[in-house]
């Protein structure tokens, strides 16, 4: 089983969350990169990792802003996801939070589904 495991806004591959992962899935293979949280670069460092999952047996963990992302692959990439208190709406958690780059989660009105 492979792991990707994604950290939230101002987090690390470091924290107790991943040590707990790890703790609970000995035998996985855990893939938890540092992000900076611009959503360009999520996409560009953890794409090419979820595209290559396999939904029948690997899994995507992700926390807080991470939960966000998670949530994102997972649906995809067809992968089962655990969200640990994922971010709903990162555009209105960052603004509060003073992040400068809050607005690059406005969704993009041209890719957004009509109904």
């Amino acid at each position: 089983m492979k792991i990707l495991y994604i950290h939230g806004y101002n987090g690390s591959p470091d924290g107790m969350k991943l040590e707990r992962v790890r703790q609970a899935y000995p035998n996985s293979e855990i893939v938890a990169l540092q992000h900076d949280s611009l959503p360009t670069h999520v996409i560009e460092l953890l794409d090419p990792i979820a595209s290559k999952l396999d939904g029948l047996k690997d899994a995507i963990i992700g926390n807080s802003l991470g939960g966000f992302w998670a949530n994102y692959f997972s649906l995809r990439y067809g992968i089962p996801a655990l969200l640990i208190n994922p971010v709903v709406s990162p555009v209105c958690k960052l603004k509060r939070m003073g992040c400068d780059f809050a607005d690059d989660y406005e969704p993009d009105p041209e890719n957004q589904a009509s109904g």
